[in-house]
C-alpha cells in the first residue's frame, strides 16, 4: 500500500510544489482520506531517489475544492523524529 500521512503528520511542503499549485489545493488534497482520490500509488520514481530516502514516494491525484484535478507526489520523511511528510510535486492536470 503506498505511503499516506496520519492526520497527526508534520507535513513540509517544499518550494518546488508550490511553483505548479496553490498551498491550499496541496492543503485540501493532504486532508482527504485516500478512499476519495482518483488515483492513490507508489509513483515512479528515480532508482538512487529510492535508496537515499529509504521509501517509495507516493504519487495522488484528486479534485481540488474548484474542480481542478491535482497531482501531488510525496513521501515519508525518515531522516526525523516523530511522523513528518514532505511534499516536494504537484501539478495540475
Amino acid at each position: 500500500m503506498p505511503y499516506w500521512p496520519p492526520h497527526h503528520a508534520q507535513i513540509v511542503i517544499y518550494d518546488s510544489a508550490l511553483k505548479r499549485a496553490s498551498l491550499e489545493d496541496i492543503q485540501y488534497l493532504l486532508s482527504l482520506h485516500p478512499l476519495q482520490l482518483d488515483v492513490l500509488e507508489f509513483a515512479k520514481t528515480h532508482l538512487g531517489w529510492d535508496r537515499f530516502y529509504r521509501s517509495r514516494s507516493t504519487r495522488v491525484v484528486g479534485l481540488t475544492t474548484g474542480n481542478h484535478l491535482l497531482e501531488v507526489v510525496l513521501r515519508p520523511d525518515g531522516r526525523s523524529e516523530g511522523e513528518r511528510c514532505i511534499v516536494f510535486h504537484a501539478r495540475y492536470l
